[in-house]
């Protein structure tokens, strides 16, 4: 494993207050959840508004990068990955000089490979995302924003110390880069990047060994902590379908209900829900003749993406046990002026694929409401450790002569069963 930030037991003891006071206030739902039956014949109530904190893109968890690293201005790169703890404490510390970078943007041009590179030669931070991360909505979860940023996505950031200020980068996952001046000096990450210690970890593009893997693969001589993963439907007979309800806009006071083989239909008007035993459900909005599909006016991006981490925060989220939800794609139709939200699920900073081949989360946004959505809604637990992955120097070897970008993944097989393993994408 990578070794810490040298001030990692103060940050260590802040997180664990802030998981203490999170526990504390969980307590107090316990007992929230009632049994989907007694749901259906008393009637269900008002839901808990506003009890789940991550209901907008604000306070959405799912945009945090997939790996970050830091290279002091001589010297090699530190890599975090594959580690929740970890990420956890570094990009809390680095998010907020990302956050006052954007901030403080007052340029921004296109640039080439070259310029990129020999910014990432300089004293910098870098952050890599698992997609294409519009930068308008990562700005917003940071904080800050900035109208420039309409219409530009990233799947990397760079924070490159240069000339005595810090220039921000990105990457939009292709061929094309970007250079941002900004008002930030300096300091500020060069002191950041002094709390970090150790160097084992390169791209592939830096060694000609590595020349068929993608060039920024990231090649680690650490390996990783990897543990066998299960995971069960969350539709057990104590799940809460009221958020669900509500959030599709269903009155569960005068829907009706009827049961199928793989589960149950819910229904009210021209809305209708699946909910399988399996965890998979479905929700779809038919139009009547003559009727237009959600209200008036075109929806902006920030408002179609907070209404679906709206849905997940109160229905997925409260119960994917050990593993998170991050966003995955965000798609604009101009033909149907709709938007579609995926997401993913991750264990410690794995990606998981579901054996469906689909995204855990998918989710079609027209004209101000929810018109479609499928997702599995899955508890996962992590047991023992899995010693049968490959170490990264044997994963490494076998890439190189395969090419592509190596990253670890948790697939789902067709028993339902997930193991752990090297990709090449």
């Amino acid at each position: 494993m990578s070794k810490l930030l040298k001030h990692k037991e103060m940050i260590k003891t802040i997180l664990i207050a802030v998981l203490v006071l999170s526990a504390v206030l969980l307590a107090g739902k316990a007992g929230y959840y009632s049994a989907i039956s007694d749901k259906l014949r008393m009637g269900a109530g008002a839901s808990d508004e506003g009890s789940l904190a991550a209901d907008n893109i604000e306070s959405f968890t799912g945009l945090r990068p997939f790996a970050v690293a830091v290279k002091p201005e001589d010297g090699g790169m530190l890599c975090v990955r594959y580690s929740y703890e970890e990420m956890t404490l570094t990009y809390s510390r680095l998010s907020v000089l990302l956050a006052e970078a954007i901030d403080s943007i007052t340029t921004i041009t296109k640039t080439d490979e070259p310029g990129w590179r020999n910014a990432i030669k300089n004293q910098s931070a870098y952050f890599c995302f698992y997609f294409r991360i519009p930068m308008s909505l990562l700005a917003l979860n940071l904080g800050v924003s900035d109208a420039e940023l309409e219409g530009i996505s990233a799947t990397e950031i760079l924070l490159s110390n240069e000339y005595g200020t810090t220039t921000l980068y990105f990457r939009d996952g292709a061929d094309t880069y970007y250079a941002c001046e900004t008002d930030m000096g300096s300091s500020a990450l060069s002191s950041a990047i002094e709390q970090f210690e150790g160097a084992s970890a390169s791209f592939a593009y830096e060694d000609e060994a590595h020349q068929k893997l993608a060039p920024y693969t990231i090649i680690s001589q650490s390996d990783y902590e990897i543990s066998y993963l299960t995971a069960t439907s969350a539709f057990s007979d104590s799940f809460d379908c009221e958020p669900i309800f509500s959030s599709c806009g269903i009155n569960s006071k005068v829907m009706k209900s009827y049961p199928e083989n793989s589960g149950t239909v819910f229904v009210e008007n021209n809305k209708t829900l699946r909910m399988n035993r399996d965890g998979s459900a479905s929700f779809s909005i038919t139009s009547n003749a003559g009727e237009e599909s959600g209200k008036a006016g075109a929806i902006d991006i920030v408002s179609a993406v907070n209404l679906a981490v709206g849905l997940t925060s109160k229905v997925i989220a409260p119960n994917t046990g050990d593993a998170s939800l991050v966003l995955s794609g965000v798609s604009f139709d101009e033909e149907t002026s709709s938007y579609t939200i995926t997401m993913e699920y991750t264990v410690n900073g794995i990606l998981v694929s579901l054996k469906s081949g689909e995204s855990a989360v998918t989710i079609v946004v027209q004209n101000g409401r929810i018109e479609k959505a499928s997702f599995r809604a899955l508890s996962f637990a992590v047991g023992r450790a899995d010693t049968s992955v490959l170490a990264s120097a044997q994963a490494v070897a076998i890439a190189d002569a395969r090419g592509g970008y190596l990253r670890l993944s948790y697939a789902e097989d067709a028993t339902g069963a997930f193991a752990c393993k090297w990709v090449v994408d």
